[in-house]
């Protein structure tokens, strides 16, 4: 599927209960205003997420 200008217009993201932060909010606006990546690994810790990769 390719995406129209009005899809991501519409578009709509929703987070976890526990990634839903002030700095996560202010981190994911910033990389769509500047069109940059967002990198969840400077807000989430992965080695306090239980479970890892073996």
């Amino acid at each position: 599927m390719t995406w129209s200008d009005d899809d991501w217009q519409n578009a709509t993201i929703r987070l976890h209960p526990q990634m839903r932060t002030e700095p996560m909010r202010e981190s994911l606006i910033q990389a769509i205003e500047e069109f940059t990546q967002f990198k969840i690994n400077r807000l989430v810790n992965v080695s306090s997420l239980g479970a890892g990769v073996h």
